[in-house]
């Protein structure tokens, strides 16, 4: 290796690290690049997603999301649940948690949406392909039969809890 190429390198590694020895791109150094990259630009998509639906709930306030969960409570499953959804509603504004009911409903938007669209493409590649139906087979009968819990346990110790930081890019 040229003289030019180890100065280069030294003085890149010197831009990314910065006094009492912290990185400055707050990633680890030896990070298989499939986390780096891949799950980084995933993370933010989720983040910018959760955030965009959070501050569109906050828009419409709270007499439009209020009515907008009645209506969809009263068409799905009748009076009785939309009253129930004004009531829940009106209770998290009552006392003071509608922001934290705000970012958890944005969350679960998100969250349910991502499912709905994996379900929907892996239900219709198992369809169309025998190859990947008997590839999917044994996961889906294995999660069918083990309790919610067990194998949400493991993603959450992964992955965290809550809104994933945006990271910053590469």
């Amino acid at each position: 290796m040229g003289e030019r190429q180890l100065a280069g390198r030294a003085h890149r590694r010197r831009l990314r690290t910065a006094r009492h020895g912290q990185r400055l791109d707050h990633r680890q150094p030896d990070s298989h690049p499939l986390f780096l990259y891949f799950f980084g630009h995933v993370s933010n998509a989720v983040a910018l997603c959760v955030r965009a639906v959070y501050l569109a709930l906050l828009a419409v306030g709270w007499a439009g999301v209020t009515a907008i969960g009645a209506a969809v409570a009263w068409r799905v499953a009748g009076v009785r649940l939309a009253l129930g959804t004004v009531a829940a509603f009106l209770a998290c504004g009552l006392l003071g948690m509608w922001v934290p009911t705000m970012q958890t409903l944005a969350l679960m938007v998100v969250a349910v949406a991502a499912s709905v669209a994996v379900g929907a493409l892996l239900g219709l590649a198992a369809g169309l392909s025998d190859r990947m139906d008997r590839a999917l087979r044994p996961v889906l009968d294995t999660m069918q039969v083990l309790p919610a819990f067990a194998y949400l346990l493991p993603v959450v110790l992964v992955f965290g809890i809550g809104v994933p930081p945006p990271s910053s890019p590469p």
